[in-house]
């Protein structure tokens, strides 16, 4: 761990053990923590640190599949949110500014305790399904049945760059890095979308190798 995130590791840990929330126990990594666990199963599990959006949402799986009932709060660094969706689908209940873990972090623990989800108000936004237009949907759509970009401009009679355009706001919205990750979102049935939020464009499945 950097030097901020032990500092960050030793506020959380302060929080806890100020407010009876206890004992706790730290692992840099999530597989460490899983081996941990075996001496004391934790019932709630904190996670910081810098990790992508990707990243941490795999390592909330890999816990809460290892850890029966385990609950999953973020210590969030940055409060533009990034990163929100991916967790909340891995199975995250509550998040936490990193500047406040002093003042909400051993709150928003009591809350999914309880059964509750517990995320700040700026970051409610970032929950909601992503809102692509029809045309991204298509797009989307014909990524998912494995059409590269040149054959999408040509079955919707459209510039290869319009796609591009379109390609790159389905990304933004849907959180994503790649058309790889953006096809799991729609098939996985972990994720939460599922293949309802497509426009399919009345194409047959395409034996495209889906490279971005």
């Amino acid at each position: 761990m950097t030097a901020h995130e032990q500092a960050v590791s030793r506020r959380i840990c302060a929080a806890l053990a100020g407010d009876g929330l206890g004992p706790t126990l730290e692992a840099a990594t999530a597989e460490q923590l899983v081996a941990a666990a075996a001496r004391g199963r934790p019932q709630v599990v904190v996670f910081a640190g810098q990790r992508s959006g990707s990243e941490r949402a795999a390592d909330i799986r890999l816990v809460r599949d290892a850890i029966a009932g385990v609950h999953a709060v973020v210590v969030s660094s940055t409060p533009g949110g990034r990163g929100v969706r991916k967790a909340l689908r891995a199975g995250a209940t509550g998040f936490v500014f990193e500047s406040q873990i002093e003042s909400a972090l051993t709150i928003t623990v009591r809350a999914v305790l309880a059964g509750q989800v517990s995320i700040p108000v700026q970051l409610i936004h970032h929950t909601d399904q992503p809102a692509l237009s029809a045309r991204e949907k298509q797009i989307l759509g014909m990524v998912v049945l494995g059409f590269q970009n040149q054959e999408i401009a040509a079955k919707l009679h459209l510039a290869e760059t319009t796609v591009k355009s379109h390609l790159s706001s389905v990304f933004k919205k849907l959180d994503v890095g790649s058309r790889k990750e953006a096809a799991a979102l729609v098939l996985d049935h972990r994720e939460g979308l599922g293949p309802g939020i497509l426009t399919m464009p009345g194409a047959q499945a395409h034996s495209g190798d889906g490279r971005p």
